[in-house]
């Protein structure tokens, strides 16, 4: 923590109420926006790192805190670190109508602040100073880098107060880039598709890229479940390309656990593709659907790079993905109720034996043993998200979100291209299978035995 000398605010703030009433409140107003923060919009949220938003209740609010908004942006100021660092303001409640912004009708910075930042300004805040001024709420500080925010919670310094601490160490800390180890990806270097961090995006990327060697960057995450259904789907696209010779090169970047490189597009949501041709001018393409990738990709490479086999290639691709995704959620249903009739197996007390309350609440295994495509993205028929149909059918719509979760996990850690992928899911699937229908006839064998027991009683 460094102590950062900032005297004069009872002073500072007296002299600008004098200022306000001899020009009176419209001009006052005015002059206090010639020079302040820009109010930040969707639009910059959404295409700018290396954030700083400072977070006020209102205008006046703003105002008065403007001598600690002051001395934070002079810190940032004096770091080479922080050079980057790029501060906003915005309202946590709607801004008073004395006030005008230049911000459009298809902007809704006027009205609220992003969606994101809104909800990160409740989140955990630093304290920072020695106590609050009871008639002035603090002000709220969030610091956007990456994927990362975090937030530092400002209190108007009391009357008095001659000295301010800046959390310095944090703001270094945080805004300091992150990026993963190279061994943490060097399992992807025989991979179709590579996956790079931060600190080699300059070589692997913007030193590679030419207009006739084009490079193309996907924007990933691990809990991205798009990004994780089209992944095999991808690495057969780079094969195929790089088996024809194709001079396009795909590669990857986790934007959960490396920032944004300093030549990167900002990306928000994933998947997000990023084609690299000359490193002044990327293109994104943000919407991701596989038909669309396919033409955006031929028209990266032009036409005639494309032979009619290739088209075919693809086209078998595309037809294969549905099927990649049936057999994931049929997987997952799978592993849901064998794992519900594991623990039902146990007993009550994982004694091995089967008493009346477990028999009661064991699953319908008969209806979950060929669950429809069209059921994929949801549980099947009878499970309902909360209530007694979720405890009935022995698996909530929490333990089937952390068996996606692991299974998810597992898999982006794989090399394997779209086929490979789907025998191996028909593989796991049938396993899964199997060991239900084991579980179901051993259920089935101590409910006859508790049965006879009961009646011999």
């Amino acid at each position: 923590m460094v102590e950062v000398r900032f005297t004069g605010f009872a002073t500072l703030h007296w002299l600008e109420e004098i200022f306000r009433d001899r020009v009176g409140d419209p001009l006052f107003y005015w002059l206090d926006r010639q020079s302040r923060l820009p109010m930040i919009d969707d639009k910059v949220f959404e295409e700018t790192d290396n954030l700083m938003v400072f977070f006020f209740d209102d205008q006046e609010h703003r105002i008065k805190m403007r001598a600690i908004t002051n001395m934070l942006l002079k810190t940032l100021q004096r770091h080479d670190e922080l050079k980057d660092v790029k501060p906003f303001y915005a309202y946590r409640t709607k801004k008073p109508k004395k006030e005008t912004n230049s911000t459009t009708a298809d902007s809704p910075a006027s009205d609220s602040t992003p969606s994101a930042a809104a909800a990160a300004a409740a989140s955990d805040a630093i304290p920072l100073g020695a106590s609050v001024d009871d008639e002035l709420p603090p002000m709220n500080v969030m610091m956007y880098k990456g994927q990362r925010r975090a937030s530092l919670k400002v209190p108007f310094p009391p009357s008095g107060l001659t000295e301010l601490p800046v959390p310095l160490e944090e703001l270094l800390t945080f805004f300091k880039p992150r990026s993963q180890a190279a061994d943490e990806v060097a399992h992807t270097a025989e991979c179709p598709v590579r996956t790079i961090t931060h600190d080699t995006f300059e070589v692997a990327v913007v030193a590679q890229a030419t207009p006739t060697n084009p490079v193309l960057v996907q924007l990933y995450e691990d809990t991205c479940f798009l990004c994780f259904l089209m992944r095999p789907f991808v690495n057969s696209v780079a094969k195929i390309l790089a088996d024809n010779n194709v001079p396009l090169t795909i590669v990857r970047l986790n934007i959960e656990r490396n920032d944004f490189p300093k030549d990167c597009p900002v990306a928000r949501g994933t998947p997000t593709f990023v084609l690299f041709k000359e490193w002044k001018k990327p293109e994104r393409w943000a919407e991701f659907k596989p038909k669309d990738f396919i033409s955006r990709l031929e028209a990266a490479i032009g036409p005639d790079a494309l032979t009619d086999t290739m088209r075919l290639q693809f086209t078998h691709l595309l037809d294969m993905l549905p099927v990649r995704l049936t057999l994931f959620s049929n997987l997952a249903f799978q592993l849901v109720d064998l794992n519900g009739l594991q623990a039902v197996s146990m007993g009550p007390q994982g004694e091995g034996g089967v008493g009346e309350s477990s028999v009661k609440n064991m699953p319908p295994i008969a209806a979950l043993q060929h669950t429809p495509p069209s059921a994929a993205a949801a549980p099947p028929a009878g499970r309902s998200d909360t209530g007694e149909g979720s405890k009935a059918n022995g698996g909530s719509s929490e333990e089937f979100q952390r068996v996606v979760t692991e299974l998810m996990e597992a898999d982006m850690n794989r090399v394997d291209c779209l086929a490979e992928n789907v025998e191996l899911l028909k593989r796991e699937a049938d396993q899964a299978e199997s060991d239900v229908l084991y579980y179901a006839i051993l259920m089935a064998e101590k409910l006859v035995e508790w049965e006879r027991k009961a009646r011999s009683e």
